[in-house]
């Protein structure tokens, strides 16, 4: 059992480490107590696993590292110390719950958008160019097929192609969010 244990253990924190301290980094601005965090959230996770399901570990740690983060501004607020986004953070301290959650979002968001261009990079690096070309640097059909030196027709099916795939294989994920 043990075994198992330390191996989904190990498993977890390879995927979810750097997630939770770019949280905890992105809510404190201090690097050490980002890792005092992270290390929290994990020695947690290492002793309640056993009673956490498969497939919830993103959401557990998720939930466990919001509120390590709101006690870290408690904890800050009694000793009248401020940081950067959320001034002094109070108990029930709404916007500090309502940043934090925002924060979740956009940083689940930002993971989503780039395992779709690694996705998308890897069906097919044609598409994957004319996705950058003409959505992320925000060029017109016409710039973007002169640069890759093809018709704006081509661009345009690349583009539709690369639209249809990342449908095919991230709504639901999408949709879930």
């Amino acid at each position: 059992m043990t075994m198992k244990k330390n191996i989904r253990f190990e498993g977890c924190y390879k995927e979810f480490g750097d997630f939770i301290f770019r949280i905890a980094m992105k809510n404190t601005s201090d690097y050490h107590t980002s890792q005092d965090i992270e290390q929290q959230v994990f020695c947690e996770f290492y002793a309640r696993l056993d009673q956490i399901y498969l497939g919830a570990e993103r959401a557990w740690l998720l939930r466990s590292t919001r509120n390590a983060i709101i006690d870290f501004w408690r904890m800050n607020s009694r000793r009248s110390v401020g940081y950067v986004d959320f001034a002094v953070a109070e108990e029930g301290n709404l916007l500090v719950d309502e940043c934090l959650t925002q924060l979740e979002d956009q940083i689940v968001a930002q993971e989503l958008t780039q395992r779709i261009f690694e996705a998308v990079k890897k069906k097919n690096v044609l598409w994957y160019e004319a996705l950058v070309l003409f959505c992320v640097k925000n060029m017109s059909y016409k710039e973007a097929a002169e640069i890759l030196d093809v018709s704006e027709m081509v661009l345009r099916t690349r583009v539709c192609r690369a639209r249809a795939f990342i449908r095919e294989n991230f709504w639901n994920e999408y949709k879930n969010e």
